[in-house]
């Protein structure tokens, strides 16, 4: 069967469902949907910027069905639960065979500036804020290069 003997049959099964409720509507063409594609390749313009650049500009595509489409499934995503809760480590103790590290050079980025932060020397420069959950700079480094 060709494509335009389906949509007919179609359309006439949908007509006698829908005559009795709605009374008695004219069949779309389904040829018509074919005259519009081939007016879209003729590469028809919509704009004359479009034309002075030499690229052709194709019309937004609307596409028209002989029969309307049926929703089959909606999907819904599950809202994402993200955990925003808060541990505080700061009551933990060390583990027993924890041995801190002294040399600078074996430390890690984060180990040297808790070591910074917990010097009393350092405590006018940058030091730990109220809550504890972060640091603040009071000298800038600027301020330390100067004799």
């Amino acid at each position: 069967m060709k494509y335009e003997d389906l949509v007919a049959a179609a359309l006439a099964a949908l007509n006698k469902q829908n005559s009795a409720a709605e009374g008695h509507r004219d069949p779309p063409n389904p040829k018509r949907n074919f005259e519009i594609a081939d007016e879209r390749k003729a590469g028809a313009v919509d704009s004359k910027a479009a034309d002075k650049r030499g690229r052709k500009r194709i019309k937004k595509v609307e596409h028209r069905f002989p029969v309307e489409p049926q929703i089959i499934q909606i999907c819904k995503k599950a809202k994402a639960y993200v955990n925003h809760s808060y541990c505080d480590f700061s009551s933990v103790p060390p583990e027993m065979d924890y041995k801190d590290v002294e040399a600078i050079e074996e430390m890690s980025f984060s180990r040297k500036l808790h070591d910074i932060l917990s010097k009393k020397e350092f405590q006018e420069c940058i030091s730990w804020l109220p809550h504890g959950r972060a640091f603040k700079k009071f000298m800038f480094p600027r301020a330390w290069s100067k004799p």
